[in-house]
């Protein structure tokens, strides 16, 4: 599993660097994903974490936050799981990497 965990981090790279040049699209995503749950968690009103002039400084700090936990989660399922086929192993990396997600925004929701 190590050259997965080296691909994972290439494109937790890219994700990050690319996600800053265009300006938290990537972050934006991640945002729009995980912030009504993080809303339901906190009793925040809908729509909350995403208007006004929140938005734009939480899709940044996403885009930096969030794909370190790509290659963790790779790496743990590696580790963990390791006869998982590919789908169960995505899908337990999609899954860890949406915890840590809802965790930032959570965190950032304060």
């Amino acid at each position: 599993m190590p050259g997965s965990v080296v691909v994972a981090l290439i494109v937790a790279a890219v994700l990050m660097v690319g996600g800053l040049v265009v300006l938290g699209i990537p972050g934006a995503i991640y945002a729009v994903v995980t912030a009504p749950v993080a809303e339901l968690l906190r009793g925040l009103p809908a729509g909350s974490l995403l208007s006004g002039d929140r938005a734009w400084p939480l899709a940044i700090v996403m885009t930096l936050a969030v794909p370190p936990a790509l290659p963790l989660a790779v790496w743990l399922v590696g580790w963990l799981r390791p006869a998982a086929g590919w789908v169960e192993a995505a899908a337990w990396v999609v899954g860890g990497v949406y915890l840590w997600a809802l965790a930032v925004v959570v965190g950032l929701s304060f």
